[in-house]
């Protein structure tokens, strides 16, 4: 039986953590810290993540706290905090509205 991956992501402790997992709350590892994630695209081109969404788990993440953890340098790819991509990447927040393009630079 195949384990489905997603591109999902959590605050925890002021810091965000991304990574492919089946369900959010494997990104933490305190859950009562978690402020909400949510999921991300990844355009290799520009090297660019995208943020947006919600997670059923922990709700929704502001873009407040997203934009607080980039200008932190605090952007993990696992919840051990192990691998910071703060660095040579861009970031962008997609707020979800189908009428106008919300797309936010971060």
């Amino acid at each position: 039986m195949a384990i489905l991956l997603f591109p999902k992501f959590i605050i925890e402790d002021n810091c965000l953590i991304m990574s492919r997992v089946s369900l959010h709350e494997h990104l933490a590892i305190n859950k009562k810290l978690v402020k909400g994630g949510g999921w991300y695209d990844y355009d290799a081109e520009t090297k660019t993540y995208t943020f947006k969404g919600k997670s059923i788990e922990f709700g929704a993440a502001t873009v407040e706290d997203i934009r607080k953890c980039i200008e932190n340098k605090s952007v993990y790819t696992n919840k051990y905090k192990s691998h910071n991509i703060s660095d040579g990447f861009k970031f962008k927040y997609d707020g979800g509205n189908v009428f106008y393009n919300e797309i936010i630079d971060l």
